[in-house]
C-alpha cells in the first residue's frame, strides 16, 4: 500500500469517527469538516469596534458582518503584541513571543514548530500572502509556508486578490489536491491613503480637502493642519481609515465568492483577526505601539462550515488561535503551545479566565483580566494623564469595568490591587527573557527603520527586573508615543 493510499484510508477512518461523534448526545465539538481548508484573514491595525460599524446608514464591513453572522464572534479577543511583529509571532506559534532584549518582540523561536509547520507535516498545502516585505525580512515568519508572496508598500488588496486567485488556480490544478492553509496579511488600514483613489479615500469624509495620496496615516498628518481645523483633523483621518476598510471588505467579497464558485466554501474554515488595533487619539496618539485596549482588543471571528452562530464574551488571546485551528483540522495540538483551543467555547462551553499578557518591547508590557489592566513601562513612554512612577519605571492601573476607556490611572491609590497582575509579569519575565544575545541582521534593521518600527523595539538594552510594587507619589505628565 502506498503512503498516499494509506493517508487516504486513515483520513477516511477519521471522517467516519467524526460523523459518529456528532451523533452522540452531548458531543460538544462543532461540526467542522475533517481535513477542512483554512483561510485566515489578518487585517493589520483593525480595531474591534470597526466590525459591524455603520456610517451614514451604510455598513463599512458588509462582507465581514456576514461572516460574523455565520460564525463565532469573540468580543473580548486580546492580542499579545502592541505592534505587528510580536503579535504575529504569537499568532503563528501559539506561544508568547520569546527571547530577551529588543529581540523579544520579533522572533519565532526555532525550538518550537509554528502552526504552518505542523499543518505541513499533516499534508496541508500552505501559503502566506504578506502585506509588505516585513514577513520576508523576518524569515522565521515564513517557516512552514510552501508558497510565500510579499508585496511592496505601494500594493494593496486588489493586488493580493489577484495573487490569491492565481494560487488557488495552481492549487486546484495540482495532481493531488491537498487541503490548504492560506494566511493573508494586509496593511490596507496601517497606512490607508497610498493605495486609495481620492474618491475611495473620501467615501466617508465630510471635509473637502484632497490631501496628497502620499500622505501616510499619521507620519505626516501636519500637512493637513493648514487645510482642516484641528478639531476636524482626527475625524478626517478616521474617515480615511474606514474608507480603506470598506474597500478591503469589497475585495474580501470577491475572495469569498471565488471560494463559493469553486465549491470550497462548504469545506473552508474562515478566520477574521487582526494582529493589533489602532489608537484614534484617545491617548494623544494616532497609530499603535501602546498597550491600551484600543490597540490590544482586536476583532476575532471563526466561521466553521455547519457551525451555529455564537457570541463569546469572555477574554481570549491570539495565542489561542493556533491550537484552535489544529483541533479543527483534526491535528494533534502541540504540547508546547501556550494557547488553549477555542473549540469548546465555540460549542457553548465555558472555561476559567486567565490573565492576558501583552507587550510592545521588554520595557512596555501589560497584564489584563476582564476587570483590571496593569501597564508597566519606562518613564515617559506611556500614560494618559496622571502617572505613578518609581525611578525609570512607570506604572498604570485601570478599572476596566468603571473606566473602559482607560482614562483614570488608579495605581497610586490602589497599588495593592495590581499585585496579582505584577506577579504574572514577574513570572513571565523570569521564564521568557533569558536570551538577549540574538541580533537583527542588516536587512532586518533596514526593514524596521523603513517601516517606522526601529524606535518601538527600543534599542539594544535588556529589560530591568519587575520589582514588587511600592506606593509611589502621583505625578502629572503627558505620554510620549514609542515611535
Amino acid at each position: 500500500m502506498s503512503v498516499t493510499t494509506l493517508r487516504r484510508v486513515l483520513w477516511s477512518a477519521l471522517a467516519a469517527l467524526a460523523v459518529l461523534a456528532l451523533t452522540i448526545p452531548g458531543c460538544a465539538t462543532p461540526p467542522a469538516p475533517v481535513r477542512p481548508d483554512i483561510l485566515v484573514i489578518d487585517i493589520d491595525s483593525m480595531r474591534a469596534d470597526r466590525l459591524g460599524l455603520v456610517r451614514g446608514g451604510e455598513s463599512v464591513t458588509p462582507t465581514l458582518d456576514g461572516l460574523a453572522a455565520e460564525g463565532t464572534r469573540f468580543s473580548q479577543a486580546i492580542t499579545q503584541g502592541g505592534w505587528t511583529n510580536p503579535a504575529l509571532a504569537a499568532l503563528l506559534s501559539g506561544r508568547h513571543p520569546d527571547g530577551g532584549g529588543m529581540q523579544e518582540a520579533v522572533w519565532l523561536s526555532s525550538e518550537y514548530r509554528s502552526l504552518a509547520e505542523i499543518l505541513s507535516l499533516y499534508d496541508y498545502r500552505t501559503a502566506v500572502f504578506w502585506g509588505n516585505t516585513m514577513g520576508a525580512a523576518f524569515n522565521e515568519f515564513n517557516r512552514g509556508f510552501s508558497d510565500v508572496y510579499s508585496w511592496t508598500s505601494e500594493e494593496r488588496m486588489p493586488d493580493h486578490t489577484g495573487d490569491f486567485f492565481s494560487w488557488i488556480d495552481k492549487w486546484r490544478d495540482a495532481e493531488e489536491r491537498e487541503p490548504f492553509f492560506a494566511f493573508v496579511h494586509t496593511l490596507d488600514l496601517h497606512s490607508p491613503l497610498p493605495a486609495l483613489s481620492p474618491e475611495q479615500a473620501h467615501r466617508f469624509a465630510r471635509q473637502t480637502p484632497r490631501c496628497s495620496r502620499e500622505l501616510v496615516w499619521s507620519d505626516r498628518r501636519d500637512e493637513l493642519v493648514d487645510q482642516l481645523a484641528p478639531a476636524a483633523l482626527v475625524p478626517h483621518l478616521i474617515a480615511h481609515y474606514d474608507a480603506a476598510l470598506y474597500s478591503y471588505d469589497r475585495e474580501l467579497e470577491r475572495i469569498f465568492q471565488r471560494l463559493k464558485d469553486e465549491d470550497l466554501w462548504g469545506n473552508t474554515v474562515v478566520v477574521l483577526i487582526s494582529d493589533h488595533g489602532e489608537e484614534f487619539d484617545e491617548h494623544s496618539f494616532m497609530e499603535h505601539g501602546l498597550l491600551y485596549d484600543t490597540v490590544l482588543r482586536i476583532p476575532l471571528v471563526i466561521r466553521v462550515p455547519g457551525g451555529a452562530p455564537r457570541a463569546v464574551s469572555g477574554p481570549v488571546q491570539t495565542i489561542d488561535l493556533a491550537p484552535t485551528l489544529l483541533e479543527l483540522a483534526g491535528v494533534p495540538i502541540d504540547a508546547k503551545m501556550e494557547g488553549r483551543s477555542l473549540v469548546p467555547l465555540m460549542a457553548g462551553q465555558t472555561r476559567p479566565e486567565e490573565p492576558v499578557l501583552s507587550l510592545t518591547r521588554p520595557g512596555l508590557l501589560s497584564v489584563r483580566t476582564s476587570t483590571d489592566k496593569f501597564i508597566r513601562c519606562r518613564a515617559n513612554t506611556c500614560g494618559g494623564g496622571p502617572r505613578s512612577s518609581r525611578a525609570h519605571l512607570s506604572f498604570e492601573l485601570y478599572d476596566l469595568v468603571t473606566d473602559p476607556g482607560e482614562r483614570i490611572n488608579i495605581f497610586a491609590a490602589e497599588s495593592e490591587r495590581a499585585e496579582p497582575l505584577m506577579q504574572v509579569m514577574r513570572d513571565h519575565h523570569r521564564a521568557r527573557m533569558a536570551d538577549p544575545t540574538r541580533q537583527f541582521s542588516a536587512e532586518q534593521r533596514r526593514e524596521l527603520k523603513e517601516r517606522g518600527y526601529w524606535n518601538i523595539v527600543g534599542g539594544n538594552e535588556s529589560a530591568p527586573p519587575v520589582s514588587a510594587p511600592k506606593r509611589p507619589k502621583g505625578e502629572d505628565g503627558r505620554r510620549r508615543a514609542p515611535r
